[in-house]
């Protein structure tokens, strides 16, 4: 009996982690997908010349519509927009 009652929490605690680790890895995959698969589809097409599939979308159009005059304009509207910290 006492082994049927720690072999249960065992695969409780097992599952209970499972599931744990498949919502960690779907939420990373949703916050970094884009930009791994950005990353991952830089090749090199000759010496110095490199191509890449934009597969995310790094608000390009946004900064340039803030028309940002200055550098340190430029470096708070990175931090503000684009800077993901957990």
């Amino acid at each position: 009996r006492i082994w049927d009652n720690n072999c249960q929490t065992a695969v409780v605690e097992d599952t209970l982690f499972i599931g744990a680790a498949a919502v960690i890895t779907a939420v990373f995959f949703i916050i970094f997908g884009g930009k791994a698969a950005t990353m991952a589809s830089i090749k090199q097409v000759s010496d110095g010349l490199y191509s890449m599939s934009v597969r995310y979308d790094y608000n390009c159009g946004a900064f340039l519509d803030a028309d940002k005059k200055t550098i340190d304009g430029m470096i708070e509207w990175i931090e503000d927009k684009l800077i993901c910290v957990f």
